[in-house]
């Protein structure tokens, strides 16, 4: 078996040493922080999408008491006209019916339009992220290579040139 050279192992060691605290330093505090932004960006959206489902719960509660409204007004004039009454019992019926549709129709799709609003704006964040944390990376690989490769050749000029003398 042979001698193993242990300055070389203990320099591959302490190159991997650094190089990890390198890219610790380098890569930590930025992805940390991108990935803060987006869990407050979607938390931010999150509570905006369930201000918006208690709005229209709001709206829909105002709607059953225009609603309860209308019938009550609707029983009042039926006992003054029945004629009359039934006339307008109808009218305010079908009002009261398409504004409240009009109205739940309206919440529903401001709360769908939030949350895909939500959505593309998370795609967005991954998708921007992912793009830039890539770049970081790929700099940083090939920078790293072409000082590995600058090591590696000195270090081997020098293990040459020191066998050389010992022989």
């Amino acid at each position: 078996m042979k001698d193993l050279n242990w300055k070389l192992i203990l320099i591959q060691i302490f190159n991997f040493i650094v190089f990890f605290l390198i890219l610790l330093k380098l890569l930590y505090k930025p992805v940390k922080k991108v990935l803060s932004e987006r869990k407050e960006k979607i938390q931010s959206d999150l509570e905006n999408a369930q201000k918006n489902k208690e709005e229209a719960k709001i709206l829909l509660e105002k709607q059953k008491e225009i609603y309860q409204e209308a019938h009550k007004k609707s029983e009042f004039l039926i006992q003054d006209s029945i004629k009359e009454g039934s006339l307008l019992t109808k009218k305010m019926m079908e009002e009261a019916k398409t504004v409240s549709k009009e109205m739940i129709e309206k919440a529903k799709k401001e709360i769908e339009e939030s949350k895909k609003k939500a959505l593309d704006d998370i795609k967005k964040t991954i998708f921007d992220t992912s793009i830039e944390i890539s770049k970081k990376v790929i700099s940083k690989e090939l920078e790293i290579e072409k000082v590995q490769k600058t090591l590696n050749q000195d270090l081997s000029q020098k293990l040459e040139a020191e066998l050389g003398i010992k022989k």
